[in-house]
This record gives C-alpha cells, structure tokens and sequence, in this order.
C-alpha cells in the first residue's frame, strides 16, 4: 500500500467480550488551512478552516466563487501556498494566498462578514 498524506496508520487497543488486541487502522489527516487575499500591496486573512490536505487551491476558489467574492475568472490573479517568510516554514502548506484583482480585494474588505467553517471534527472544540 502507498503512502498518501492525507490518511494515517494508528494502533488501536479493543476490546470485545473481555478479550483484548491491537490492530490497526486507518484515519484521515485533518489540518487548518488559512487562506489569505492579497491584491495592491494589502493582505487580507479570509478564514481558516479543517481540511483533508489536497485540493487546496480549487477548495479556496470553490469558497470565494459561492460566498460572492470572485465573481469572474478575471479577478483571480493566482494562487499558491504562501512563500511569505513571516509564516514558519512547516506550516506553508497550511496557507495559501490568493491573488486578485484591487477591485475584488476592496469589495471582499468593504463587505466583510464573519465567516463560519466547520469540519465538525470537534478539533476546534465545537
């Protein structure tokens, strides 16, 4: 079996009618994912949600597209995860910058509402 980031093998001790054992098992990975706006020399952090590692850049689009905050393919410059020197190096993959146009950066900071994400795995304690 390969190895896949997104999925952990762990020990797990059952029991079941007294009798004890060990096993294994399988879990998938969950990590924050900050994703942050930058347009015309501003930064603007948007949220940071749970996800399964992967997929980061079209989960980022897919929230800006339903939440009204691109509302053209033009107004996305780019995006990656961040090479910003401020962010520790081993939490760069948990953080992706999201170019876009000045115009789209001041309509997400003039609208800005609180966003709620959950992946209702209780990490967050919800």
């Amino acid at each position: 079996m390969t190895r896949d980031s997104r999925i952990e093998s762990v020990e797990l001790t059952r029991v079941e009618n007294g009798e004890v054992s060990i096993q294994r098992d399988w879990l998938a990975v969950e990590e924050p994912l900050e994703i942050r706006l930058l347009g015309d020399g501003r930064e603007s952090t948007l949220l940071t949600t749970m996800r399964t590692p992967g997929h980061d850049d079209e989960l980022a689009v897919g929230l800006l597209v339903a939440e009204g905050v691109l509302r053209d393919a033009s107004e996305l410059l780019g995006i990656d995860h961040t090479n910003d020197p401020r962010v520790p190096l081993d939490m760069r993959s948990n953080t992706i910058d999201v170019r876009v146009s000045n115009d789209t950066i001041e309509r997400a900071e003039s609208s800005r509402r609180q966003f709620v994400s959950s992946a209702a795995c209780g990490v967050c304690g919800r």
